[in-house]
């Protein structure tokens, strides 16, 4: 009795499992077998629909540059399966027209791939003549050449002359798929461009403000410097003139107390100062002498002349230097009776 029991249970555990419905078949595979002769691409190869990439476009739009007829209508084809949106010029010489009109768009509807065929007729400008004229011109824009020619020397020159990518005809709808990622590539690699350009002239402006603040620090610190030793300058002076004040007051004092008679004359004959001890020997004090010095005070007429010749040899006494100093003099000056008074004294030229 126990194996009917298991007997009887296995039945309904499988009608239970006949109950459940099966799994659909996947898109992928659906899409396979409505296309067998075609095999499209992979998910990962088709185009981002409806996305904002990094070079800012939801769609890829593209110029084709081909001068056959049935060559443009096949590539037109596979873009449009690939719903990209296709622009045909069947010469280089429109392609610049439709660039040029082109650059008037906004950034987001303008193309983002050029592709171009090598060969065009005879007498045209051909596919590389274009590349190069496009980066004459510096137009960014992704360019991916395209021709039935598989060379290595050739699809390097057309890399070097700045071409993004190389397809060899026939072109295959893998191929045309793939576009988005060349495109994506080379807006990164501009982006790239860009960031270096940018930090390059941040770096410049760095350096260039560094530079800048080092100019205004020394210009600064020469200022300093300037005002400092303007200061010291000033300083120095200050110090002199009150050494030389000082001096003044020293000599003036000892003018004053001395017992012999200080006479400070001009060429003229004048007495321009004369300390105390004129008045014992001439009769007047020395603020008379200031008040009226040119009525009292003057030398006789008959050494008048010999203290000029004094006075004439003490002034050249650079160019005749055996002129000595202290030299013996006798003056008769006039003192307020109006007698003359001989006086004997050295004389000392004062600059």
């Amino acid at each position: 009795r126990p194996p009917r029991r298991r007997s009887s249970k296995g039945p309904s555990t499988n009608t239970h499992r006949r109950m459940h419905a099966p799994d659909p078949p996947a898109p992928e595979a659906a899409t396979a077998t409505a296309h067998p002769p075609e095999s499209p691409p992979s998910s990962s190869a088709l185009p981002p629909a409806e996305e904002d990439t990094a070079g800012g476009f939801e769609r890829l739009r593209i110029l084709v540059v081909e001068d056959e007829d049935f060559a443009a209508r096949v590539v037109q084809a596979l873009c449009e399966k690939c719903s990209y949106e296709v622009t045909i010029a069947r010469s280089a010489e429109a392609a610049l027209d439709f660039l040029a009109a082109d650059a008037a768009r906004p950034a987001t509807e303008q193309f983002n791939l050029i592709l171009v065929d090598i060969v065009m007729a005879p007498g045209r400008m051909s596919g590389k003549e274009l590349l190069l004229a496009l980066r004459v011109e510096r137009v960014e824009r992704c360019v991916v050449m395209m021709s039935a020619i598989h060379q290595r020397a050739m699809v390097e020159e057309c890399i070097r002359s700045g071409a993004e990518s190389y397809l060899v005809k026939p072109v295959r709808l893998e191929d045309v798929a793939r576009l988005w990622q060349v495109v994506m590539r080379h807006h990164l690699s501009a982006l790239s461009r860009r960031q270096a350009r940018q930090r390059a002239e941040m770096a410049r402006l760095r350096a260039e403000t560094l530079a800048e603040r080092e100019r205004v620090r020394r210009e600064r610190l020469e200022l300093e410097q300037k005002v400092l030793l303007d200061r010291q300058r000033e300083r120095m002076q200050q110090q002199m003139m009150r050494m030389l004040h000082s001096q003044m007051r020293q000599y003036w004092q000892l003018a004053q107390t001395c017992n012999d008679l200080i006479l400070h004359a001009s060429r003229q004959g004048v007495f321009l100062y004369m300390s105390h001890k004129c008045k014992r020997l001439l009769g007047y004090a020395p603020t008379e002498l200031s008040s009226s010095r040119d009525t009292i005070g003057t030398v006789h007429p008959d050494d008048l002349a010999e203290l000029r010749a004094l006075v004439a040899r003490a002034e050249a006494r650079e160019e005749t230097p055996l002129v000595a100093e202290g030299e013996k003099l006798t003056l008769r000056v006039r003192a307020k009776d109006g007698a003359f008074v001989p006086l004997r004294f050295p004389m000392y030229p004062v600059a």
